[in-house]
């Protein structure tokens, strides 16, 4: 079988991220199902990076063992890799992938699991996909709204202001440079 992963990812609420010679980053879920990073400061996660990784896990294959339980890890890059620690509260199940360097001439890069000796590889593709950096987890929206929240716009370019209001759910008028009925859907 070579399913890399075997835990039921959707019971995963926990993720630790430690790059080499690197600080720890944490991203958990909250109550609401969504990805929160707890470490190294509290902020909202990008869900849709994170779900990306879990789903692409779920499906990746382990390409090839490599056959043996070497006595050093350092010409696979396992010495100092990436540990991506994936862990469940509600079963208290945890697994450690550890990622080294790429295979020379191959599309594929070596990997183990902490607890284990044997190292494989995985596809490219996969250690592409996986974040690296605490850029990559985080929300990068400015900002987070509804339409419906916004009561007025201004905009001003060059000593110039164009303002608009909401009227109602679907009506605004322009009252700055001058007072007009807005298109709603320009």
């Amino acid at each position: 079988d070579k399913t890399l992963l075997k835990a039921d990812l959707k019971n995963l609420d926990k993720v630790e991220i430690k790059p080499p010679n690197g600080d720890v980053m944490k991203v958990e879920k909250d109550k609401q199902g969504g990805w929160r990073i707890t470490r190294p400061s509290e902020r909202s996660a990008d869900d849709k990076t994170l779900t990306g990784v879990l789903d692409t896990l779920k499906k990746a294959k382990i390409k090839k063992f490599i056959g043996e339980t070497p006595l050093t890890l350092e010409p696979y890059g396992l010495d100092d890799p990436y540990e991506y620690s994936f862990s469940s509260l509600i079963d208290g199940s945890s697994v450690t992938l550890l990622i080294g360097d790429p295979v020379e001439g191959d599309q594929t890069v070596y990997a183990k699991f902490k607890d284990l000796s044997d190292v494989f590889t995985i596809g490219k593709e996969l250690w592409d996909k996986m974040p690296k950096t605490f850029f990559h987890l985080r929300n990068k929206k400015v900002i987070t709204y509804s339409n419906l929240d916004i009561q007025k716009l201004e905009i001003e370019y060059e000593g110039e202001v164009l303002r608009s209001e909401r009227e109602s759910d679907t009506e605004w008028n322009i009252t700055s440079p001058q007072d007009i009925k807005a298109d709603y859907y320009a």
